[in-house]
């Protein structure tokens, strides 16, 4: 079923290209090996072992018209990662996919109306749609931890999903503007049944936001599941975004997130961190990072549960480019309190892969 979906969007893609003209394709191959160094014995029942994952990217996009482009995403991955042997609020591992699998991940329409807005219908990834960030929003190039891919306080459709959403950029002018609608569940499924609404206010600083950008987002989901109810019910939160460039080669990112937690575990979030690149010591395209962020329990959740504490990562890399469009990252990521439980801090040393085309 699924590869004849796959089929069928590719064929439908294919026709549409050929008669608009150019196709521009780009894709990736990204393999991340990660090795538990230390953690509590009794959290760790396979004992300190090691697992590898793999994903492919390929993404396609094609102009139809003067206002109409075609974007297409497909991936690839093997592999559950090491998340399969540790448990903790954003994946150790994020790009992982826990299973293998080859999917449609983004297929989508952009028609531009004009003036800075523009329109979008098709599947999507909400969350490289709002609360996104240059520094700390690509699990293959960036931090592997998911907690720093979003905030951990912020719901999104678990696959990507059925969606719709407007956008206003305009060419002068610091703010910018998205508000959107897609399908909480995301089983493709009586698609407006449970909605997902969400919006995002932007701020860029300098020209063309060459100093940075702030944004403050909001979303509401409904038909989701409410762990500590445990019932089908909806919920709601804001977050902000932040990313400046303090020099040319100096950029920090901050993110904070909180969500309605009555009836689950996590109530808020918070993460922050810095990358350096252009540095006297390393290749001029070699970059190092570091960031630090908590999940911070519900006092409901608290109550239920003798021994809860709060979640704490701190991870860091070092990108290094061997050549065009290949990299290696070795990393780095202490963990405390992991999923929430009190417990001593759980050490996760990985290597990552990263080539481009």
């Amino acid at each position: 079923m699924r590869t004849s979906c796959i089929a069928a969007v590719l064929v439908m893609f294919a026709a549409g290209a050929a008669s608009a003209g150019e196709v521009e394709l780009s894709g990736g191959m990204t393999m991340v090996g990660q090795w538990i160094a230390a953690g509590d014995e009794a959290s760790l029942p396979d004992g300190r072992i090691g697992e590898m994952s793999s994903s492919f990217d390929l993404e396609a996009q094609t102009q139809f018209s003067p206002r109409l482009r075609g974007y297409l995403h497909l991936e690839a991955s093997a592999g559950g990662g090491i998340d399969a042997h540790v448990t903790m609020y954003g994946a150790a591992n994020a790009d992982a996919a826990g299973t293998a699998a080859a999917e449609v991940s983004e297929a989508w329409l952009e028609g531009n109306l004009g003036a800075g807005w523009t329109v979008f219908v098709g599947k999507a990834d909400v969350s490289a749609i709002v609360d996104a960030n240059d520094v700390a929003g690509d699990e293959t190039a960036q931090f592997l931890n998911a907690s720093f891919r979003n905030s951990t306080a912020a719901f999104f459709p678990m696959d990507n999903a059925a969606a719709a959403w407007l956008s206003w950029v305009p060419e002068d002018g610091p703010v910018e503007a998205v508000v959107g609608w897609a399908e909480a569940d995301a089983d493709w499924q009586f698609v407006f049944e449970d909605p997902y609404l969400f919006g995002e206010v932007g701020l860029r600083l300098g020209p063309s936001g060459e100093r940075g950008r702030v944004g403050i987002y909001a979303w509401s989901a409904s038909g989701v599941n409410t762990p500590l109810a445990g019932t089908v019910g909806s919920t709601s939160g804001w977050g902000l975004s932040a990313r400046l460039n303090m020099t040319e080669g100096l950029k920090v990112f901050a993110r904070y997130g909180q969500r309605d937690a009555s009836d689950f575990e996590v109530a808020a979030a918070y993460s922050v961190g810095a990358e350096l690149s252009h540095m006297a010591w390393a290749g001029e395209d070699d970059v190092f990072a570091v960031a630090f962020g908590t999940s911070i329990l519900g006092d409901k959740y608290r109550a239920a549960t003798p021994g809860a504490a709060d979640e704490s990562i701190l991870e860091a890399y070092c990108r290094l480019k061997l050549s065009d469009g290949l990299a290696l990252s070795p990393s780095v990521q202490t963990v405390w309190n992991a999923g929430g439980v009190r417990s001593d801090a759980l050490v996760l040393v990985g290597l990552r892969a990263q080539a481009d085309f």
